[in-house]
């Protein structure tokens, strides 16, 4: 598979693959789909033991490359493939690993691992209340300054 076009929107990465037939290592055309991984923490490496998500390549079975269909050529010369997607859960800030891997109707893998990263960046969380439950103080020097002073907590960590 190849990755193109990684992004983040919110809090979720997108990644978008081309894969399709040409990817099984037998030639008989036995892709069932794709495993999606990624790494337990931002920056932390890919955790190949569980996958995060599963794309079926063909559902209900038709084949959606090959000679005569698809996007010509985009598996290599002469081969066909299809373009896929798939979303993920929310995430922290940092940046995540993900990989992306073929395997055919016995769960086994096609190809190597296809990985890239992504960049989140979420929205920060509120200032923590303090001993009264307001999040946000001010104080007002009065007429003549004019001048108010705004103070808050830290945010709490996640």
């Amino acid at each position: 598979a190849r990755l193109s076009g990684p992004g983040g929107s919110g809090d979720r990465a997108r990644l978008t693959w081309i894969g399709g037939s040409y990817l099984d290592s037998s030639g008989k055309n036995d892709i069932e789909g794709f495993k999606i991984y990624q790494s337990k923490i931002p920056g932390g490496p890919i955790d190949f033991t569980n996958a995060v998500g599963v794309i079926v390549a063909y559902p209900g079975g038709v084949i959606l490359d090959g000679f005569g269909l698809g996007g010509f050529g985009l598996g290599g010369f002469g081969r066909a493939a299809t373009t896929y997607q798939w979303r993920s859960e929310s995430l922290s800030s940092g940046t995540w690993t993900f990989a992306v891997v073929p395997y055919d109707h016995a769960g086994n893998a096609q190809a190597n691992p296809t990985t890239t990263t992504v960049a989140i960046a979420t929205a920060p969380l509120p200032p923590a209340p303090d001993l009264t439950g307001k999040r946000l103080k001010y104080t007002y020097a009065g007429p003549s300054s004019r001048l108010a002073t705004l103070s808050w907590q830290a945010a709490p960590q996640p």
